[in-house]
């Protein structure tokens, strides 16, 4: 009977384990660095997001972000008060960039 149970709840872990794994979507992570055009220092408080989503981030003091990104996602959109927004197409064999955002 103890035999039972321990198969019994090997089998549980392990269905549960192949629907977590097997079904989550794949994503990717992308890192960046976000600086001024003109004075290439490093931009904080950048606003990052995943055009057409919720999913975003923004940039710390060294202007650096990270961020999960799904299959579907191609365009991030960077947004810093003074400074005009910037699209980027994403390359899906690329996981670092650097953007330059020019002052308004």
């Amino acid at each position: 009977m103890l035999h039972m149970r321990k198969l019994t709840s090997l089998t549980i872990f392990s269905a549960l384990l192949l629907s977590l794994t097997g079904f989550a979507p794949d994503t990717r992570k992308v890192n960046g660095k976000v600086v001024s055009f003109s004075e290439s220092f490093p931009l904080e408080g950048v606003s990052v997001v995943v055009k057409g989503t919720s999913n975003q981030t923004g940039t710390m003091i060294d202007g650096t972000f990270t961020l999960e990104l799904k299959p579907e996602d191609k365009v991030l959109t960077f947004t810093l008060q003074g400074y005009k927004s910037q699209d980027l197409a994403l390359d899906p064999s690329k996981a670092d960039y650097v953007i330059a955002l020019q002052s308004q």
